[in-house]
């Protein structure tokens, strides 16, 4: 599953185009948890959970978070690795659940 969201267009729930996915970070049983969404050459990459996420007939990502939600997340770095205490940022930042 973690590579047929790669490339995927990322979208809030009102239609709002957030980005492209462009890697896709799973939990130890390998459950894709969260995604990195590029917004584009200019714009930085953001981690954003796909706990509440779901794909539509046409192939796009809706997860249920605004723009300025997303736009203020810790930036996702290179390589996309999260350590525990990166993830408890962003579990806290868009109120969902750490999984280990």
């Amino acid at each position: 599953m973690t590579t047929e969201l790669r490339d995927r267009t990322v979208i809030t729930e009102r239609g709002d185009k957030l980005g492209k996915v462009t890697d896709v970070l799973c939990d130890d049983r390998g459950e894709p948890r969260w995604a990195v969404v590029s917004g584009g050459r200019l714009a930085a990459s953001h981690y954003v959970p796909l706990a509440r996420a779901f794909t539509t007939p046409e192939g796009r990502v809706v997860v249920p978070y605004d723009k300025g939600l997303v736009k203020h997340a810790p930036r996702a770095g290179s390589p996309h690795v999260l350590s525990r205490e990166l993830e408890q940022r962003l579990a806290d930042h868009y109120e969902v659940s750490v999984l280990r």
